[in-house]
């Protein structure tokens, strides 16, 4: 048996044909982008390590939940985010409990964004040594 190694061409090509057969030029334009995103950050040394998913469904999409409560004595729910099986565009599956909805790479970028503002901004209390104040 023998290792095939397709070339950018034929990984272009088929993720133009999609999942339903049918080339489109968005999804070949979608394709150069990240091309070209990717070859830009292979020439800056600078190709980000992917992330891993801590959970996969049986069908192989990837998952991760955080369990969270709104306040003290509150019950503990389950937030969710999940690789969508959407075809048509790149999404996940984002929300709590069973009450989810997609979400865009733009959508999701802004998510992050802020999220990064707070992790930035962040403080956690922390014990002193010597603090009388009990």
């Amino acid at each position: 048996m023998t290792e095939y190694t397709p070339t950018t061409e034929n990984v272009r090509s088929v993720h133009a044909h999609g999942g339903a057969g049918q080339v489109t030029e968005r999804r070949r334009a979608m394709f150069d982008r990240w091309l070209a995103a990717h070859d830009a950050e292979v020439r800056a040394g600078v190709v980000p390590e992917e992330p891993e998913w801590e959970y996969m469904t049986p069908r192989g999409f990837g998952y991760t939940e955080i369990k969270v409560a709104n306040y003290a004595g509150q019950p503990e729910r389950t937030f969710s985010i999940q690789q969508s099986s959407l075809a048509t565009e790149c999404q996940v599956w984002i929300g709590l409990d069973d009450d989810r909805a997609h979400m865009s790479v733009e959508q999701a970028t802004r998510v992050r964004d802020a999220l990064n503002a707070f992790l930035a901004s962040a403080w956690l209390p922390v014990e002193q040594e010597g603090n009388t104040d009990d």
